[in-house]
Protein backbone atom coordinates (compact mmCIF):
# COMPACT_ATOMS: atom_id res chain seq x y z
CA UNK A 1 0.00 0.00 0.00
CA UNK A 2 2.36 2.84 -1.30
CA UNK A 3 1.48 6.43 -0.67
CA UNK A 4 1.92 8.65 -3.89
CA UNK A 5 1.72 12.31 -4.62
CA UNK A 6 -0.91 13.77 -6.94
CA UNK A 7 -1.61 16.82 -8.07
CA UNK A 8 -5.39 18.03 -9.27
CA UNK A 9 -5.46 19.48 -12.74
CA UNK A 10 -8.95 21.11 -11.78
CA UNK A 11 -7.85 23.10 -8.86
CA UNK A 12 -3.54 22.74 -8.66
CA UNK A 13 -4.04 21.41 -5.63
CA UNK A 14 -0.86 19.10 -4.24
CA UNK A 15 -1.45 16.00 -2.06
CA UNK A 16 -0.74 12.82 -0.92
CA UNK A 17 -3.03 9.80 -0.82
CA UNK A 18 -2.52 5.71 0.36
CA UNK A 19 -3.89 4.17 -2.61
CA UNK A 20 -4.94 0.27 -2.57
CA UNK A 21 -4.68 -1.61 -6.15
CA UNK A 22 -5.90 1.45 -9.49
CA UNK A 23 -7.96 3.53 -7.52
CA UNK A 24 -8.20 7.23 -8.58
CA UNK A 25 -7.89 9.74 -5.39
CA UNK A 26 -10.23 12.66 -5.12
CA UNK A 27 -9.11 15.83 -4.32
CA UNK A 28 -9.30 16.78 -0.70
CA UNK A 29 -9.94 20.19 -1.96
CA UNK A 30 -12.35 20.19 -4.79
CA UNK A 31 -13.33 16.54 -4.71
CA UNK A 32 -12.71 16.02 -8.31
CA UNK A 33 -11.12 12.59 -9.56
CA UNK A 34 -8.76 14.69 -12.06
CA UNK A 35 -5.79 13.85 -10.08
CA UNK A 36 -2.39 13.19 -11.77
CA UNK A 37 0.45 11.12 -10.54
CA UNK A 38 3.63 13.11 -9.43
CA UNK A 39 7.13 11.54 -9.54
CA UNK A 40 8.48 12.10 -6.07
CA UNK A 41 11.93 11.83 -4.90
CA UNK A 42 13.71 10.98 -1.72
CA UNK A 43 17.02 11.78 -0.29
CA UNK A 44 19.10 9.86 2.21
CA UNK A 45 22.28 11.15 4.66
CA UNK A 46 24.53 8.04 4.88
CA UNK A 47 27.03 10.28 6.97
CA UNK A 48 25.24 12.26 10.00
CA UNK A 49 27.83 14.32 10.41
CA UNK A 50 27.67 15.60 6.35
CA UNK A 51 23.94 17.08 6.92
CA UNK A 52 23.97 20.67 7.34
CA UNK A 53 21.86 22.50 10.36
CA UNK A 54 20.94 24.95 7.55
CA UNK A 55 19.20 22.23 5.29
CA UNK A 56 19.51 21.44 1.07
CA UNK A 57 20.38 24.38 -0.73
CA UNK A 58 17.36 26.15 -2.35
CA UNK A 59 18.72 26.99 -5.57
CA UNK A 60 20.42 23.54 -6.57
CA UNK A 61 19.11 21.01 -4.13
CA UNK A 62 22.49 20.12 -2.85
CA UNK A 63 22.34 18.41 0.12
CA UNK A 64 24.46 21.67 2.17
CA UNK A 65 23.78 25.17 1.55
CA UNK A 66 26.24 26.34 -1.87
CA UNK A 67 25.79 29.87 -0.80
Amino acid sequence: MPIYEYACRDCGHDFEELIFSDEQPLCPECESANAEKQISTFSAVSDPKAASSEGPCRPCGAPRSCQ
